[in-house]
Order: C-alpha cells, then sequence, then structure tokens
C-alpha cells in the first residue's frame, strides 16, 4: 500500500477553501486533496481578517504542523496561496526539519517581482472593484449584489492588504523539494521570465507548464492540474 499523501491547497485572494473542492474528483486514492480554510471566510466566517502575512503563516502552520510530522505532504497554493505556500514550506523545514514532497506554485511570480508593484488595496471601492474586475476572476454580479459585495469586499481588500504589503525576506536556506508552476497563457500579472526566477528558491528543479486562459485558468483546468499532481506525486 503506498504511503498516503496530504495535498495541502491555498486560496487566491478573496477565496475559500472551497475553490478547490473539484479537485478531489481526480486525485488518485493515495493523495488526500486538504484545502485549508482562512480566517474570515467560508466555515472561518466569524474570525476576524488577519493584518499582515506573518499572521496568515502562523494561523496555517498551527493548523498543519502535527499532520506534517505524521505523514508525506505537498502544498499548492495559486496567487496569493503561493506566497502562503512559500513562507509556510520553509517555516515547516526550519521548524520541523521536515520538507514537502513537492510545491505547486500557480498564477503567481516570486515575491521579489511584486516589490513596486502598484497597490490598489486602499482605492475607493468603485476604483478598487473596477481593478479586481479586470483581472478577469470575479464575476460582475458578486459586486452587483448588494449583499454579496458587503460580505465578500472586505475579506478581497483586506487580501490585497495583505499581498501588497508583504515584503519577502530572503531565507539562509533554499527548499531542496522541487517545484512545478502552473501558469495561464493570457495572464497579465505574471510573466514567462518571472516564473524561470522560481527556480532561484530550491536547490530542486522546477517546471513551468502553462494552461489556456487567464489569471484565473485553474477553475476550468482542474482535472488536468489534478493529473499532473497525481503523476508528480507518484513518481
Amino acid at each position: 500500500m503506498k504511503n498516503k499523501i496530504n495535498l495541502f491547497c491555498f486560496p487566491y485572494a478573496g477565496g475559500s477553501s472551497s475553490i478547490y473542492s473539484k479537485l478531489k474528483h481526480f486525485a488518485d486514492k493515495n493523495i488526500k486533496v486538504m484545502p485549508v480554510e482562512l480566517a474570515g471566510r467560508g466555515q472561518r466566517i466569524s474570525e476576524p481578517l488577519y493584518n499582515n502575512m506573518a499572521e496568515v503563516i502562523k494561523d496555517v502552520y498551527d493548523k498543519i504542523s502535527s499532520s506534517v510530522e505524521e505523514q508525506p505532504f505537498a502544498l499548492f497554493g495559486h496567487s496569493m496561496g503561493s506566497s502562503i505556500v512559500l513562507e509556510l514550506a520553509q517555516k515547516i523545514i526550519k521548524n520541523k526539519k521536515t520538507e514537502p514532497l513537492h510545491l505547486f506554485i500557480s498564477g503567481r511570480c516570486p515575491p521579489a517581482l511584486y516589490k513596486n508593484y502598484k497597490k490598489i488595496y486602499a482605492l475607493p471601492d468603485e476604483k478598487f472593484i473596477q481593478e479586481v474586475y479586470e483581472l478577469g476572476g470575479t464575476p460582475k454580479e458578486v459586486f452587483d449584489n448588494n449583499e454579496l459585495r458587503h460580505l465578500f469586499l472586505p475579506i478581497l481588500r483586506s487580501d490585497y492588504k495583505l499581498v501588497e504589503e508583504y515584503d519577502y525576506i530572503e531565507k539562509d536556506k533554499k527548499l531542496s523539494c522541487d517545484i512545478t508552476v502552473f501558469n495561464g497563457k493570457d495572464d497579465k500579472m505574471t510573466s514567462l521570465e518571472g516564473l524561470k526566477k522560481w527556480e532561484d528558491y530550491t536547490s530542486g528543479k522546477t517546471d513551468i507548464i502553462e494552461f489556456d486562459g487567464g489569471h484565473f485558468f485553474l477553475h476550468n483546468q482542474m482535472e488536468q492540474i489534478m493529473n499532473i499532481i497525481n503523476k508528480t506525486l507518484n513518481r
């Protein structure tokens, strides 16, 4: 019997753990898809939102730290989730002396490349909504519906603040696991040149796999993504 592998998945800005529910249908029997719910959304809607990336990492580390000692694991994050995955992997290595089997990064270049990126989190509502909408991932109906807008906007703004104020601090030690980077060919927030820089974060190898679609390509590619993860983790 193959060892069970936990695949912890982290959402993009404004997303909840439910975005990964489809992945479970396509996972091999020995891979357990474990979407991690962040505070302030989904099943944790009543909890306060985070103030910064350090709070996110402490929270998710506390949530999964006992599991990472018990069985092999991999980490998967899209967009904001990619930054969480990087920081979390490094914290686990430092504290637990154990390392993920693999990192799956999606829809994001490494943190250093966003240093001078424009900040939108403090814009007035309408301007902020327009900027987010132009990324092509949030349906207009969400913002047109007052109830949804009232619920969703503070989460989204808080996540954008996290990401835009996040300052990556160079670590003493690189990762040694391999990294697979997923990307949408029409994503306005990434570039192939930038994505290649993920290889600077590990002594393992880095592969980039491109899909049709923009920043939120993953919604239409869950089966293909999970097939790649299955193959990679069962090598």
